[in-house]
């Protein structure tokens, strides 16, 4: 776990930083000096852009997890391996621009006043390329063990632009439209960078594929692609059709304030993604060579530290939460309970851990499938009915409880189908305090004065989790953590 925890904690201060940027962007300034539909756009361009890129990809994703291993080989620039990812990348842009063509009416159709996407509506194809470009090569980047410098262009590089852009828009240095497009060019960079990273690597040669390994395992690497393709574009409309159906159903207003309640919940997530880039290649790696108990250990240790971290940055929020709308303007107060219910989905889907990566690189990559679209199926049936009655808490209702049903599909599989274990007593034990600290937040209040009380309740929060961290075994990887936090003691001690 040594490399893991390491690249975790690098990622994750990127990560941090970046998100620490953000909500200065997204919790703070834009929503004093954009209007919500302005703010929707920023959002549903996003959306667009994910989802088009993971169905642009045909899968290279889930070929490059499963596929490299065998085509490792530095020397021999891994046997033409860029080369057909490329190929495929490239196929598929195409064939989703032929398609965007036909239905493009249909895409940005909704039923409130959609105007300003309708007019912007040119940035989705050309945005869906540049987030297509990084989506394939931080994935090529990660599976040679490398996850950070991707964190640090999409976490942090884009945000520090963003806050860049917004300031120039405050002093009226430029318009809304041209706070767009720089908008979209700052999304567009990190594409553009991590590409020219691998070249001056020498990672991204376009020497031709070995047709040995590519022809004895052809039939396998189309079957592969055509479920990941389908998996990887399930995962992203899952992780975006709240905000789609949200625009389609109430318009970009609403989906404005929406979007600032997920943004304050997504902050629980940024551990498990800085983990889950480099545990990515490991454990692709013990499950090619059969290391079955070392990929238990991966996997039960990681499971717990990414629940743990959820855990704890979702009492934080959530402790904190009133200090955070006392901050940003009144009607973005809607989304308080949105932050809680997706943030406790965010917690849950913490649970189940690693357990997406082990069936997307092993013989259940099908399973993965099904599993992703009875997830899809049930967000968008529960988004028809909910969102109509009780709009933006009823998407992040049909988000909650779509995401249980997956997490408790995906441990019963892997327990059945390989014998791994998700969970053990310190996992019940971290629950356990889970629990007890969100009673204790939610009910307990000592003082009259909000600020007061939150600030009270963080900081014995602070306090047990040091204990925790310092005095148990609850934590992996005790021996890095005091490695990191005695650098930033003897650091201090330097300064001072």
């Amino acid at each position: 776990m040594g490399i893991v925890a390491k690249q975790t904690i690098k990622g994750s201060v990127w990560s941090y930083l970046g998100a620490l940027i953000g909500a200065v962007n997204v919790a703070i300034l834009m929503p004093r000096f954009f209007s919500e539909e302005q703010i929707g756009l920023t959002s549903i361009l996003i959306t667009f852009s994910v989802m088009f890129s993971q169905f642009s990809s045909l899968g290279v994703q889930g070929v490059t997890n499963f596929f490299f291993p065998l085509f490792r080989n530095p020397e021999k620039k891994h046997n033409g391996f860029f080369t057909l990812m490329n190929i495929i990348t490239f196929a598929g842009f195409v064939l989703f621009s032929i398609v965007y063509f036909f239905f493009k009416d249909a895409i940005v159709a909704s039923k409130a006043d959609n105007s300003l996407l309708v007019s912007n509506s040119f940035y989705i194809l050309p945005l869906t390329f540049f987030t297509l470009l990084f989506l394939v090569y931080d994935n090529y980047n990660t599976i040679l063990y490398d996850s950070v410098t991707g964190v640090f262009l999409k976490e942090f590089l884009f945000r520090v632009l963003n806050l860049i852009i917004v300031i120039f828009y405050f002093f009226e240095l430029i318009s809304f439209d041209a706070f767009i497009f720089l908008y979209v060019f700052s999304l567009s960079l990190p594409g553009i960078l991590m590409l020219i990273i691998l070249l001056l690597r020498g990672e991204a040669s376009l020497k031709s594929i070995n047709l040995s390994i590519f022809n004895k395992h052809k039939k396998e690497i189309i079957s592969v692609a055509l479920f990941s393709l389908i998996s990887g574009f399930g995962v992203m409309s899952v992780s975006y059709i709240d905000k789609y159906m949200t625009n389609y159903y109430l318009g970009l207003a609403v989906t404005g304030i929406y979007t600032i309640a997920s943004y304050i919940s997504s902050l629980i997530q940024i551990p498990a993604r800085s983990m889950t880039k480099i545990l990515t290649p490991i454990i692709s790696e013990n499950w090619r060579s059969g290391n079955n108990s070392q990929l238990q250990s991966i996997y039960l240790k990681s499971n717990l530290v990414q629940f743990l971290a959820g855990s704890f940055i979702f009492l934080l929020i959530w402790i904190n939460i009133d200090i955070v709308f006392l901050i940003i303007p009144e009607q973005y107060s809607a989304g308080k309970y949105v932050v809680l219910l997706i943030g406790l989905a965010n917690v849950i889907n913490s649970f189940g851990g690693s357990g997406q990566i082990v069936l997307q690189v092993s013989d259940g990559y099908k399973y993965a499938t099904y599993f992703i679209f009875i997830l899809l199926a049930i967000t968008v049936i529960a988004n028809i009915i909910l969102i109509p009655p009780l709009g933006i808490i009823g998407a992040s209702i049909g988000t909650l409880f779509a995401t249980l049903g997956y997490v408790f599909l995906k441990i019963l599989f892997l327990k059945r189908r390989y014998g791994l274990v998700t969970f053990d007593k310190n996992h019940l034990f971290g629950f356990v305090f889970f629990v007890i600290a969100l009673l204790c937040a939610e009910f307990i209040d000592p003082f009259q004065n909000v600020v007061l009380n939150d600030i009270f309740k963080t900081f014995i929060l602070l306090l047990v989790s040091v204990f925790l961290l310092l005095y148990t075994n609850l934590f992996i990887d005790n021996k890095i953590t005091k490695e990191y936090l005695q650098r930033a003691l003897s650091f201090f001690n330097r300064k001072t």
